[in-house]
């Protein structure tokens, strides 16, 4: 049976996966936790702002033009010489 490993341990293995696979990072001094927490933050603010777009998107393929004016938008370009 192995042993767990030690919370040291982990986080050591926590930065060397931010160094090795997150681009820029680490960006600010601090530590492999702290930079975890802001990453994975920033990530879902991302993901919220990427559904939203998706969303209205959708919304725009399905025809609801009240939720991203294109239809008023390939409107005026008709009318537009």
């Amino acid at each position: 049976m192995t042993q767990p490993e030690s919370l040291g341990s982990q986080v050591g293995r926590l930065a060397q996966f931010i160094v090795d696979s997150v681009p820029g990072e680490p960006s600010q001094s601090e530590g492999a936790v702290d930079t975890a927490i802001r990453v994975m933050t920033t990530l879902q603010a991302r993901v919220r702002e990427l559904e939203e777009a998706l969303g209205t998107l959708l919304m725009c393929a399905h025809g609801d033009e009240h939720m991203c004016g294109c239809r008023e938008q390939a409107d005026l370009a008709r009318r537009t010489p």
